[in-house]
């Protein structure tokens, strides 16, 4: 049996990781989706463990390169339909969660939103580039 090699043509692009120490709206760095006709999606995660806040990731699209005309991206253009919210008191907050996107915009960026209780977070935002399967809503 032949086996054929999946990450030729993957690449993964970190977008963030700075850390976030009060109530605010920090965003992930722009992907230009220009070159990646195959698909993005994104892994998100955040150090919760250090804080008692939440936080919230939305993504966002936009068709300047400086994101000025940023709208979140339709429910309809993503798998899980819905923002990935962090919880420190909830335990299933922990580790990564995904999220893939069919923007109709060509950048994309993740707003992370942190409520009033956090003290000290550090998102994670790694963009997956042409992948050759976007994952479904039942992974």
């Amino acid at each position: 049996m032949a086996i054929q090699e999946k990450a030729t043509e993957q690449k993964a692009i970190l977008l963030a990781n700075t850390p976030i120490t009060s109530e605010t709206t920090t965003y992930s760095d722009i992907l230009d989706t220009a070159e990646y006709d195959a698909g993005v999606y994104f892994l998100c995660g955040t150090s919760l463990y250090d804080s008692t806040g939440d936080a919230t990731y939305v993504v966002q699209e936009g068709a300047e390169a400086n994101m000025s005309d940023a709208t979140t991206v339709a429910a309809a253009n993503l798998v899980y339909g819905t923002a990935m919210v962090f919880s420190a008191v909830n335990a299933d907050s922990a580790g990564i969660r995904k999220e893939a996107a069919f923007g109709t915009k060509r950048y994309l960026r993740i707003a992370i939103t942190t409520d009033a209780t956090v003290t000290a977070i550090t998102p994670l935002v790694i963009a997956i580039v042409n992948p050759p399967v976007i994952p479904t809503a039942s992974v």
